[in-house]
């Protein structure tokens, strides 16, 4: 907004634009309001100069009035010359004057601003500001004076900022890395088996626990996947990000879930033993869940690695998960079952075990779908806590939330990215069907669009509300297209269809239309935070089958990308992982409150 103008200036202004102004001579002959008008301006008028020996004869119109061509005017010779300045303008002759133009061009009057006027653009403005004062924030930009102190600018932030309290500040991401543990990911990349077990220093790889694979040249899928994570953590790319690492369901070892009794490399580890069903603990299938209730007492078994609850680093905690190396001391408890060594111990043969160094290992089959459905609950309990009750700002457990009114809020909520990586190597092999609340390609859309609606409102992520469901904007997905329920790959039948579980059960998909109809109809549509307003979470998927374009659809659906990487090239995927997170921090459009 700029400061009104010099009240006179402005008349003074209005009066040449109607009749010119005035020299000091003709200030004179112009009686009385000739000269209250030379008492007010400076007499620094300019007369036209003499003629030179160029001037040409103006020419007489009908009325018998001198006429020159452009920017040229009559003197009172009826000589045509040069215009010393554009006719009837207003221009600046300093930061303190306003030069006015007369309206033949032959003369000009410099009007010096009142008080503390600045001249701009011919007028001369009141001050508002102090030049380069901070005044806060206009959306994503700094509010800050201009050089004149005539008005307020709102200057843009680098990428990967916004404004907050005056000044600029780095919009830190909350970014899931969700990898997928399944048993699979213990194949060598190489000929696509698992490894044989081997001990010894001659191994390729090592595989006999705990050494399951080699640290600096691995062969298995998981280990590729592990030597690019661990590369990531420690460059600059993982600087500016508040991350976590999610897996597929897996509990503490226990020697009656396995033939022998103590951990195996095939096995998982001291942390790796399959859940009932690919399921946490005590899932009941509810499509909402709480922080109380079975979702939050078994979370240690899907978050190895949760979202920092302050401003501290978690990316060391991190790193112990992907160094190859996994051990534990003994407690001196004896124990039956790994529940008797208490939260975080495991039973090996009969004495209690607590870990010292875990690591992620491959067990089970590939929830896709319900780990997805559990990092929307990780997001919606635990990182996007917008209103939730607050004591003070450590109670929100989050590094961006403050505790305001007894209520937590976010300053950079409406500018700060929201994303989950998921890293597979393969296809859903528990919820098939494109009905199932808990298929991958629902989840995706869930987290992102939503499902059913009342209203546009009900919707995120840009999609609108059309008969009842959320659908994304135009372009965005091709849901007319048919694709396999299992991988997204194009199908015309059935039998285009391959079973991701054909060597050990069925899970395979039909050949459905790709869009997305299912409506949930109790009240989990989409993610709502405390204050029951929905919110968007952006999917990725960066996929290691093999196959070009599979899980493509989850990624559309999640309002980002696919990505086909080969699993056995880490240079690779770490590349692909630098690239996302690059562009996510980069990636601040936002109106910040």
């Amino acid at each position: 907004m700029r400061s009104r103008c010099s009240h006179l200036s402005m008349v003074l202004l209005l009066a040449c634009s109607l009749a010119g102004c005035a020299s000091s001579s003709e200030a004179g002959a112009a009686g009385d309001e000739g000269a209250d008008l030379a008492d007010v301006a400076v007499d620094t008028t300019t007369d036209a100069p003499a003629a030179p020996s160029d001037a040409i004869p103006g020419e007489l119109d009908d009325t018998g009035a001198c006429v020159c061509p452009k920017r040229m005017h009559c003197d009172e010779r009826g000589l045509c010359q040069p215009d010393v300045c554009t006719k009837g303008e207003a221009t600046c002759a300093s930061l303190t004057a306003a030069k006015l133009c007369s309206a033949d061009g032959g003369s000009f009057t410099e009007v010096p601003c009142q008080g503390d006027g600045v001249c701009f653009g011919g007028i001369c403005w009141d001050p508002v500001c102090t030049p380069g004062e901070v005044a806060g924030c206009d959306g994503p930009r700094v509010l800050r004076c201009n050089s004149l102190g005539i008005d307020w600018i709102g200057l843009p932030c680098a990428a990967g900022q916004a404004c907050q309290g005056g000044s600029c500040r780095d919009v830190v991401p909350n970014v899931l890395i969700l990898l997928d543990t399944s048993g699979s990911m213990n194949w060598r990349t190489d000929i696509s088996a698992a490894p044989t077990a081997c001990s010894g220093p001659s191994c390729d790889p090592p595989w006999s626990f705990p050494n399951c694979d080699s640290g600096t040249l691995p062969r298995t899928g998981l280990g590729k996947a592990k030597r690019a994570l661990a590369d990531l953590l420690v460059s600059p790319t993982a600087a500016n990000l508040r991350l976590a690492l999610q897996r597929f369901p897996q509990q503490p070892f226990s020697a009656d879930l396995f033939l022998g009794s103590a951990p195996t490399c095939d096995g998982g580890g001291l942390w790796a033993a399959p859940t009932n069903g690919a399921l946490v603990s005590g899932d009941n299938g509810a499509h909402v869940t709480n922080e109380a209730g079975w979702f939050g007492q078994a979370i240690g078994e899907i978050l190895p690695v949760p979202f920092a609850a302050d401003a501290q680093s978690n990316l060391g905690e991190m790193a112990r998960w992907v160094d190859f190396i996994e051990a534990s001391t003994p407690t001196g408890a004896s124990c039956a079952i790994s529940p008797q060594c208490g939260a975080g111990g495991v039973c090996i043969n009969g004495a209690c075990q607590t870990m010292s160094n875990p690591e992620l290992r491959a067990v089970g089959a590939t929830p896709l779908g319900k780990s997805l459905f559990y990092a929307g609950e990780i997001f919606r309990q635990r990182v996007l806590v917008e209103g939730k009750p607050c004591t003070d700002t450590a109670s929100c457990g989050s590094p961006h939330h403050v505790c305001i009114g007894g209520a937590c809020h976010d300053p950079l909520a409406d500018c700060r990215s929201n994303v989950i990586i998921v890293f597979t190597d393969g296809e859903e092999t528990e919820n098939v069907h494109v009905t199932d609340f808990f298929h991958p390609r629902v989840q995706a859309k869930r987290l992102h669009y939503g499902l059913g609606c009342g209203s546009d409102t009900d919707c995120v992520g840009g999609a609108r509300c059309k008969d009842g469901v959320c659908r994304p904007p135009e372009g965005a997905v091709d849901e007319t297209q048919k694709v396999c329920e299992t991988g997204e790959l194009p199908c015309n039948s059935v039998a285009d269809c391959p079973d991701p579980c054909a060597t050990w059960t069925g899970c395979q998909g039909l050949c459905t239309k790709a869009g997305v109809d299912l409506v949930e109809g109790a009240g989990a549509d989409v993610l709502r935070d405390a204050r029951g307003e929905p919110f968007s979470l952006t999917i990725h998927v960066v996929d290691a089958s093999g196959i070009p374009g599979a899980n493509k659809l989850i990624g559309a659906y999640g309002g980002g990308s696919q990505f086909s990487i080969d699993l056995s090239d880490s240079q690779a995927i770490l590349d692909v992982l630098t690239t996302i997170l690059g562009d996510t921090k980069a990636e601040v459009g936002c109106g910040a409150p």
